[in-house]
């Protein structure tokens, strides 16, 4: 069982764990600790962002979608 705490890619998961708790945190701790203006700037900021995001996401989705639409046979045809 030793051998396990040598292996590289448990340690990365570890971290990779410990990042996924502490930084959400940090990053708030960060935003509280701006000064007033900065800080809302700061939270629009992400805020405007993910929702450029989720609206680009939405997009390419379905433009997949028509694409593949546009790409089945015509069920006319078959009739």
């Amino acid at each position: 069982m030793s051998f396990i705490i040598r292996e590289k890619w448990i340690w990365i998961i570890i971290g990779a764990c410990v990042l996924a708790g502490v930084l959400p945190w940090l990053v708030v701790w960060l935003i509280l600790a701006m000064p007033g203006i900065l800080g809302a700037i700061t939270v629009w900021t992400i805020v405007f962002s993910w929702a450029i995001a989720a609206g680009y996401k939405d997009w390419l989705e379905d433009r997949r979608r028509k694409e593949k639409l546009a790409d089945l046979p015509d069920q006319k045809n078959f009739d």
